[in-house]
């Protein structure tokens, strides 16, 4: 039992955290305006952080835009798909009376796209987040006793990763590669994502860096973190 726990703790941590950060990364690349929206903020933010400050330092109340975009990269790609829930009595779903002792499937994926009738919950837009518009609820890691057990690994991870990355490095997507996502066991591009790095140089300005990105010819081509 002991190995098993441990296979599914190293499973959940990994896994979820290698789908985040090859969706936020894949996203953020198709969407260029959010990517410099978000490097204004990382810009500011210190890195490597603070040994003792390693765990919040990129959090809600300090870095609110990554906050947003990877909350919305999870609404649209969450890394647990979705749950199976057994009623324990008789309950009625969106009028739909289901018996006790059966088991229901939540669909996080569908369940992140419904919201108001008004709202573009099919459309990235991280910005959402910050003004308390989005009307859709967040499950990304699924609720309840049986959350998923990387949860709080996976939180910390991504942001540390996507903080690292983005202030060193400038990536482009690859030409002639299939993003398409695979969405067993976790939504990642099937064949890997495939990015060209370059080094970025900082220039000091008038109180904020400046970073600009400086071309590295002999940097190797890098590939975000495949499950596979």
């Amino acid at each position: 039992m002991a190995k098993i726990f441990r296979g599914a703790l190293l499973f959940a941590g990994y896994e979820t955290t290698a789908s985040s950060l090859s969706c936020l990364l894949l996203t953020l690349l198709q969407h260029p305006a959010e990517l410099a929206w978000l490097q204004q903020e990382l810009d500011g933010l210190p890195w490597p952080p603070a040994q003792a400050e390693a765990v919040t330092a990129y959090d809600a109340s300090r870095a609110p835009r990554l906050d947003a975009v990877v909350k919305e990269v999870m609404r649209l790609t969450p890394p647990v798909g979705g749950f199976f829930r057994r009623t324990r009595k008789p309950l009625a779903l969106a009028n739909v009376l289901v018996p006790a002792d059966q088991v229901v499937q939540v669909s996080i994926t569908a369940s992140h796209r419904q919201g108001s009738g008004n709202e573009d919950l099919e459309v990235f837009r991280p910005q959402r987040h910050l003004s308390g518009t989005c009307t859709a609820t967040l499950l990304p890691f699924g609720g309840g006793e049986r959350v998923c057990l990387g949860k709080a690994l996976a939180e910390l991870e991504i942001r540390l990763l996507a903080v690292g990355l983005l202030k060193q490095l400038t990536l482009a997507l690859e030409p002639d590669q299939d993003l398409t996502l695979r969405v067993i066991p976790s939504p990642s591009p099937k064949d890997g994502l495939l990015v060209r790095p370059h080094k970025r140089a900082t220039v000091v300005g008038k109180g904020a860096a400046l970073d600009a990105a400086a071309p590295d010819a002999a940097a190797p081509d890098a590939a975000a973190p495949d499950s596979d």
